[in-house]
């Protein structure tokens, strides 16, 4: 048996991406192996060395600091789906050599507590189908490897480098010392412990000899079982890695959300609230436009908006006077990981919106619509779209994510005014603690929370006895006739909206159609390319020394991927393509790059729908589809969906086209002037 803790004194610092200007004596294109100094090929499962739990045990200087994202890594039972795979070599890397030296596999194993050793092939991945493998754009002696689409959930992985690879001089890559002792095919100690292998002691060379016979599983398996076999002597670095357990979270929540609430849970007052107190009840739109400064054709064919709450179940840390600090620290507390089923903290009343169509309802009321806003913003937004909706005949209802509107819990940290850490007695904006890079398993479970509260919203709607409306006008007043159905919901989402609507569609199957308009996959991607985000995120970044290019720049980045990787919705995005989808995309996306809602809808499986013939997507379907499908508006900005600003015929296409999707199953182009 392997033992992990054999080894564990090894790798006590890992620098994913580290250069090799830490090593002193390099040969010429050396493939980098180097435990004593933690540069090794990332992600790797040595780093589970000394694990206990079945989680990652990277060396950390505090296990209690949050802010250290190896902290957030050791909370995981593997790596990233998604994230760069790296290792480094000596010289630079010539571009043209990669695609021949470098093999991907799924592999099986021997478990954690045989140190995964790797026992068989159970696939060769494809380079440019699977995942791309090239030198860093910033750094030439690094080799990246990115996956085009997440790898499997909970599954090992092996990758080999051979001597094919090639330095932009021509010289062909070698193994490092390390790693040619690892390739060693005899013991490097003897039945009683005593180190065969020169300049080494018992000890280092007993915990090499772990390393040793991990090493020898995988270049046995290469020389045996991969097509085409892969000689040992032509391996210059090899290693393994097991991806993280993705989905089980929010899977086991919604299979038992029902038992989370009661039709009590669901509130609603037949009683008009005075003023703009924010009291439960119902408005007649205009008043309520006028109290609340919405436009009045923001509810030209709403009849009535209805102020209600539901409760729901709340798995972070909620503030208190005992433990203010708990939103921004809080996470999921799972404490048996067989049912995943994270601990219920706290129920939290949660403020909703519901706008009512001013023409009559059908028998059993007027079909439901779920929407959910933005990055920043808060529930008040549905008034963009609720009047087109309105106009369909669906009544929306909106709830406010995880700390942004109504649920800030009144935090105040920031100056409102110049943004500098302190409190200026003014709570806080919306989001502004939402995307929490100080604690990576906050952010990622700020995500997850706002998916669930979707979730058990559905549940409510399920059983709901609403009655507060008069069926035939939508006014205010009660008329023994249910107000809306208990099935057949619709869920429209915008920018960070479709990216949880995307999981949100994954998981909840009782939502009939989804419409996700400016979503993207791949949060550090969309964090570093975001024209209107990356600069405030590197700002912070670079507050603590971390700066735009550099290698801990580029490791921060693997590290966050890795820890918020079971909160994105590229992992969902297959699942999600198998449900009734519209997804929007505008070129060009100054918050979500297009890049990015490109690889979430090619992860989705979508075509495109073009009224005008366009060609160059991998799929593009004449107007109109019933199939799931993306259009894409060449018109407008990202805000356009929501607003008329920049783009009104941009904004009149993408409702008209959600109207149209959401009532018929239709994606159809409404105007070939703003669609490509």
């Amino acid at each position: 048996m392997l033992l992990l803790a054999s080894f564990a004194i090894l790798t006590a610092c890992t620098k994913e991406d580290a250069g090799p200007g830490t090593i002193s004596t390099t040969a010429p294109m050396e493939a980098i192996y180097s435990t004593t100094d933690g540069i090794i090929p990332f992600p790797n499962n040595i780093l589970f060395a000394g694990s206990t739990d079945g989680t990652v045990n990277i060396t950390v200087v505090d296990a209690a600091d949050i802010s250290d994202p190896k902290v957030g890594i050791n909370a995981l039972d593997g790596f990233s789906t998604i994230a760069p795979i790296t290792t480094t070599f000596a010289l630079p890397i010539d571009a043209t050599t990669v695609a021949a030296a470098v093999r991907v596999f799924e592999v099986t194993d021997a478990g954690i507590f045989n140190s995964f050793a790797v026992t068989g092939i159970t696939a060769e991945l494809l380079n440019g189908t699977d995942f791309v493998a090239l030198p860093s754009p910033t750094n030439d002696k690094l080799l990246v490897i990115k996956p085009i689409k997440p790898l499997k959930s909970n599954t090992n992985y092996m990758v080999i480098v051979s001597n094919s690879l090639k330095s932009t001089s021509g010289e062909s890559a070698r193994p490092s010392a390390l790693y040619t002792i690892l390739k060693s095919p005899t013991a490097l100690v003897d039945p009683y412990g005593a180190s065969q292998v020169p300049g080494r002691d018992d000890a280092t060379a007993g915990q090499l000899e772990g390393l040793r016979q991990l090493n020898q599983a995988m270049l046995g398996v290469a020389s045996a079982l991969a097509t085409p076999t892969i000689a040992a002597a032509d391996v210059v670095v090899a290693w393994s890695f097991k991806t993280q357990t993705v989905g089980a979270v929010l899977a086991a929540v919604q299979a038992t959300s029902a038992a989370n609430v009661t039709g009590a849970d669901f509130i609603t007052f037949p009683v008009t609230p005075s003023g703009a107190t924010g009291n439960l009840g119902v408005l007649p739109a205009s008043t309520f436009a006028t109290v609340n400064n919405v436009p009045t054709a923001a509810v030209a064919n709403v009849a009535s908006v209805v102020i209600g709450a539901v409760k729901l179940p709340y798995f972070l840390d909620a503030y208190s006077s005992a433990n203010p600090t708990a939103p921004l620290t809080g996470k999921f507390e799972i404490l048996n990981p067989a049912t995943a089923l994270p601990t219920l903290k706290s129920t939290q009343t949660v403020p909703f919106l519901m706008t009512i169509p001013a023409s009559p309802a059908p028998a059993g009321g007027w079909p439901v619509v779920i929407f959910q806003h933005g990055f920043t913003v808060d529930k008040s937004v549905v008034f963009g779209v609720a009047n087109t909706l309105a106009t369909a005949g669906f009544a929306t209802i909106a709830i406010d994510a995880v700390l942004h509107g109504s649920r800030t819990f009144g935090l105040d940290y920031y100056n409102n005014t110049t943004g500098a850490l302190g409190p200026d007695g003014v709570a806080d904006t919306s989001g502004k603690h939402y995307l929490n890079l100080a604690s990576l398993l906050t952010a990622r479970d700020n995500v997850r929370q706002s998916v669930l509260d979707l979730v058990h919203l559905t549940r409510l709607l399920e059983i709901q006895t609403m009655d507060v409306v008069n069926n035939t006008t939508g006014a205010p007043g009660a008329d023994a006739v249910a107000d809306i159905p208990q099935a057949g919901f619709k869920f429209v989402g915008h920018s960070n909206g479709g990216i949880l609507g995307t999981m949100f569609m994954a998981v909840e199957p009782a939502i009939v159609r989804g419409v996700l308009a400016n979503p993207g996959g791949v949060y550090t991607d969309i964090l570093q390319n975001s024209v209107s985000i990356s600069p405030d995120v590197n700002a912070g970044l670079l507050a603590k020394g971390v700066a735009t290019g550099s290698a801990d720049y580029g490791s921060f980045m693997v590290a966050a991927q890795t820890v918020v990787d079971d909160a994105d919705p590229i992992n969902y995005a297959a699942t999600a393509g198998t449900r009734s989808i519209f997804l929007m995309k505008t070129t060009p996306d100054a918050v979500v790059p297009n890049t990015q809602t490109d690889i979430l809808s090619a992860n989705m499986g979508l075509a495109q729908v073009s009224g005008n013939g366009a060609t160059g997507w991998p799929s593009v379907l004449a107007s109109p589809q019933s199939v799931n499908s993306f259009i894409n508006y060449t018109a407008g900005t990202h805000s356009s969906f929501l607003s008329p600003t920049d783009s009104a015929a941009a904004t009149t296409a993408m409702q008209t086209d959600m109207a149209t999707f959401l009532a018929a199953g239709l994606i159809a182009t409404s105007s070939t002037t703003v669609t490509e």
